[in-house]
């Protein structure tokens, strides 16, 4: 709130039998008045020019943005979509498919934020979410609910609360971040409150239009998007554009790296999981301790492109093929669940270590070549992995 005094305003008593004295006290008065009140306002200007350096320190050229989470990545987060490219300034044909800063597939239609999905997540222990740059509060929504480890997945969204519980802080000279579906219950700082870079804000959570756990992080100049992947000061969005810069700094330059296509949670199981439990970061049923009559094993990939080949399979504690499959993508896929696996019938389950394997091939290039094992009915030998043709 500005602060307005009149300086004039001030009023003074006569002293009886000194009408001299009244004189003199009036002359001297609006002779000092005006020189009062430039100090005063030089005074308020430096004050307000302090404070505006604190909060501008960000110019447009300088402005740097640190990690927005304590969360791993790769181990315990990853980067599940990135700004679209395909679609702003909106002079695109709307056909065209979403585009990543690199022209790839990890991003939404008309979605320019960056999205942080936590691959196991535990809502009592989640991750912190960190202010990027120093800069003032400027809105808070903290009333909405999780929607994962709850019983409202199918709770319906307010209109225009979509972003969930949310944070947006002013870092001066037009640059805004917003940090969106946080945890019910975590938002640490209030509106007009300061925070530095690293600060704790919040926590990561699930709140409005999302079904798994994820930050997204969203970046505005002059209430326009910015992708810090890729900044064009002349405004230039294009995936092809070379004239780009990082507004990360070194720290969330490294941690941050882009990783086109990969594989965020593996399992077995005895059916196919639900989408939303497994990128949910819910538990699966474990199958270890179990007779199944059916063993799945499953991948939940991000970042397919468009005739992919995904070869999965399984081998049995024998060395025998237990189950096979080859898929060739027909589209780009965000992400996309793939599995593969065999109802057991009258047979009895062969105890010991079962072996997966997963490839993905793009053209000549192998992206994807894992393993994975899982001993079933408790049998604790360690056999030497099977060699697989290529």
């Amino acid at each position: 709130m500005a602060l307005s005094i009149d300086l004039y305003a001030t009023h003074t008593k006569s002293k009886k039998g000194c009408d001299l004295c009244i004189n003199l006290e009036n002359t001297l008065l609006f002779a000092i008045l005006p020189f009062m009140k430039k100090i005063f306002m030089l005074m308020i200007l430096l004050l307000n020019s302090t404070s505006a350096q604190a909060l501008e320190g960000a110019t447009e050229s300088t402005i740097e943005f640190g990690l927005p989470t304590t969360c791993t990545m790769k181990t315990d987060c990853f980067i599940q979509s990135y700004p679209d490219h395909s679609s702003y300034p909106h002079t695109q044909p709307t056909q065209t498919p979403a585009q990543d800063f690199l022209c790839g597939p990890l991003a939404s239609k008309h979605y320019w934020a960056t999205d942080i999905r936590v691959i196991h997540y535990d809502i009592h222990n989640a991750p912190d979410v960190l202010a990027t740059a120093a800069g003032k509060v400027t809105g808070v929504r903290r009333n909405m609910p999780d929607r994962i480890n709850t019983d409202i997945i199918n709770y319906q969204i307010p209109e225009g609360k979509e972003a969930g519980n949310s944070i947006i802080i002013d870092h001066g000279n037009g640059w805004q971040t917003q940090y969106n579906h946080l945890k019910f219950g975590s938002i640490l700082v209030t509106q007009g409150q300061m925070v530095n870079a690293g600060d704790k804000i919040a926590e990561i959570g699930s709140s409005g239009k999302t079904y798994l756990p994820k930050l997204g992080l969203a970046i505005r100049h002059n209430n326009k998007p910015i992708d810090p992947f890729a900044y064009n000061e002349n405004g230039g969005w294009s995936c092809q554009e070379t004239n780009r810069t990082t507004l990360w700094n070194d720290e969330a330059n490294a941690a941050l790296y882009y990783q086109q296509t990969g594989i965020a949670r593996t399992g077995f199981s005895e059916k196919v999981p639900e989408a939303y439990r497994l990128r949910g970061g819910l538990p699966i049923k474990d199958i270890r301790h179990i007779s199944p009559d059916t063993v799945i094993f499953w991948a939940d990939f991000y970042g397919i492109k468009k005739d992919d080949i995904i070869y999965m399979r399984i081998v049995d504690p024998t060395g025998q093929m237990f189950a096979e499959t080859e898929h060739i993508a027909r589209s780009d896929y965000p992400q996309w669940l793939g599995y593969v696996g065999r109802k057991l019938g009258t047979g009895a389950l062969t105890s010991g270590i079962y072996f997966a394997e997963v490839i993905v091939q793009r053209g000549q290039n192998t992206l994807i070549f894992e393993n994975y094992r899982v001993d079933l009915q408790g049998n604790r030998e360690q056999p030497t992995a099977p060699k697989f043709n290529n």
